[in-house]
């Protein structure tokens, strides 16, 4: 009668090759999740930024603060999820505000995690 199976080397053979192939793809993978997070949460920003210079361009007349807050920009309706969630950290929102500095005839928008 013959075996049919495995040998015990045969198994470790195959064990250590799965091992090698996930060392070198684990962090490639978990870079890449990274990236995509910095590049997430760079795209939110933008579109807050783009939502405060919309809200201070129609509203210039009554707008004197030199800060717009993305629950402002919310309840006017420039952004229109009710919840921004943070990509870097998924279990914060993105509650920050926009701050505005006017150069001449230009402002600047920077975002700032804290008002």
């Amino acid at each position: 009668m013959k075996n049919k199976g495995f040998t015990l080397v045969e198994l470790l053979a195959v064990i250590v090759m799965i091992a090698i192939v996930a060392s070198i793809s684990v962090p490639i993978i978990i870079s890449v999740i990274n990236d995509s997070r910095a590049k997430s949460y760079d795209r939110q920003v933008e579109m807050i930024k783009d939502a405060a210079e919309r809200y201070v361009n129609e509203n210039a007349l009554e707008f004197s603060e030199n800060k717009v807050s993305v629950e402002t920009l919310k309840s006017t309706g420039y952004l229109k999820a009710d919840k921004i969630k943070n990509p870097k950290r998924p279990s914060e929102e993105l509650n920050g505000c926009v701050n505005i500095t006017s150069s001449g005839n230009k402002n600047t928008y920077t975002y700032s995690e804290s008002c």
